[in-house]
């Protein structure tokens, strides 16, 4: 038998923020389940304090999203995999973060620039973990940061490495909105530029996303050999042409090979 939850959040944050109410019972919803185990659209309803014609909208919707999951022969709802799935994400974050932490600011110390930690959602990446550079004109990347796919190096190397046949799935329409005159505007040049990126083993991103800024950026791979983040080293233009793509590529790797090693076997 459900009880009511205990740990209801608060109408309102601030008067500037007000909170999107079908989201916030549908998210009270997956609390309800989360601390019951389960439940019929009646108990579902009482314990999140829903006429039942409403709480039956929202679970239906989150069957066929599948964070919940609803067994006809016993009329009980329950959390489905995409909530296990979205939990999982943030333990998998937790763990690149562990075993990249140490190797990244071994770089950040070695070449006095930004170290990102980056992986893919959808057509963005997201700055997982990030490490400030030492030298003059620091640039800052915050954790949790997100910008587009196509005009980042780690979004490059992100890619890569998946089926040619995802790749357009990654992407906006065309022309791809400009940040700077060098941002990629087409799906078919980005295209070339990422068959390259395999064959290389590292992208870069040269003042596409801010003039003056470039990076260069290589895969980290799971202990199986799968690609699940991008390592990159980013900065000043001239100073990243002045110690070298190779020499970069070079510390990229040996530390994506050290993140690698200390990785579980399953991630």
């Amino acid at each position: 038998m459900i009880t009511k939850s205990s740990s209801r959040p608060g109408r309102t944050r601030s008067k500037a923020a007000e909170p999107v109410r079908a989201l916030d019972r549908g998210l009270e919803i997956l609390n309800v389940l989360a601390e019951s185990g389960g439940g019929t659209l009646s108990e579902v309803s009482k314990a999140s304090d829903l006429v039942p014609s409403t709480a039956y909208r929202l679970l239906e919707t989150m069957v066929r999203r599948g964070y919940v999951t609803y067994d006809s022969g016993k009329g009980r709802y329950a959390l489905g995999i995409r909530t296990y799935e979205v939990g999982h994400a943030f333990t998998l974050y937790d763990r690149l973060i562990e075993a990249a932490r140490s190797e990244m600011e071994n770089l950040a110390a070695k070449t006095t620039e930004g170290v990102n930690l980056a992986v893919l959602d959808r057509q963005n990446v997201v700055y997982i973990h990030h490490e400030e550079g030492t030298g003059m004109m620091r640039l800052f990347t915050h954790k949790g940061a997100r910008a587009p796919v196509y005009c980042t190096g780690v979004g490059k190397c992100l890619l890569a490495w998946l089926p040619e046949d995802r790749w357009k799935h990654h992407l906006p329409e065309e022309p791809f909105p400009a940040f700077t005159p060098y941002t990629v505007s087409s799906k078919e040049e980005f295209f070339r530029l990422l068959h390259r990126v395999p064959a290389q083993g590292y992208a870069t991103d040269e003042e596409e996303r801010e003039e003056g800024v470039s990076c260069v950026t290589v895969p980290v791979r799971d202990p199986g050999g799968a690609v699940v983040a991008a390592l990159s080293i980013s900065g000043p233009t001239t100073r990243i042409q002045r110690r070298g793509i190779p020499t970069l590529v070079e510390y990229l790797s040996s530390a994506s090979d050290h993140i690698t090693t200390k990785l579980p076997d399953s991630l």
